[in-house]
């Protein structure tokens, strides 16, 4: 089984194909934590310019799902540091 950070990595390098392929934009369905990670141990990819953009769900004004202000997500990666 592959972990989520090499399931990342590899299929970001095989659209990426080192330049001549297309950027990718990495949706983030859950906590940050992989998101992170990847951008640790891989800056060279940040860095190239394969990553076009992050997109996740994030906060909210008034009505969270898990608090006032925060989506699962976020309240999640705030309270593990």
């Amino acid at each position: 089984m592959v972990r989520a950070l090499e399931g990342m990595v590899n299929e970001i390098r095989k659209t990426w194909k080192g330049g001549k392929g297309d950027k990718v934009t990495v949706i983030s369905s859950g906590p940050l934590t992989n998101i992170a990670l990847f951008i640790s141990v891989y800056p060279d990819l940040i860095e190239q310019g394969a990553i076009a953009e992050f997109v996740f769900m994030g906060g909210g004004v008034g009505l969270g799902n898990r608090s006032a202000v925060a989506e699962y997500n976020i309240l999640t990666d705030r309270t593990s540091v």
